[in-house]
C-alpha cells in the first residue's frame, strides 16, 4: 500500500514565520541605521529628541 504524504499546516506556518523573521530583520536593520540625536540634545531634553522618539516609535517597537 502506498502512503501519500501531504504538507501539513505546520510546514505552512514555518514558512510564514520565516518570512516574518525577514521583516523583523529588516525593521531591526532600519532601527540600527537611524541617525540618533546628539548626546547633548538628549541631556538637554531638546524637542528634537522627543520628536525622534515619536517619529520612530513604531519602527523601534517592531525591531
Amino acid at each position: 500500500m502506498d502512503t501519500i504524504i501531504r504538507p501539513t499546516s505546520t510546514q505552512d506556518t514555518q514558512h510564514h514565520s520565516h518570512h516574518d523573521g525577514d521583516n523583523q530583520q529588516s525593521a531591526l536593520q532600519q532601527a540600527r541605521n537611524l541617525p540618533l540625536p546628539s548626546k547633548s540634545d538628549m541631556l538637554r531634553r531638546a524637542s528634537s529628541v522627543e520628536h525622534f522618539w515619536h517619529q520612530n516609535s513604531q519602527l523601534l517597537e517592531q525591531a
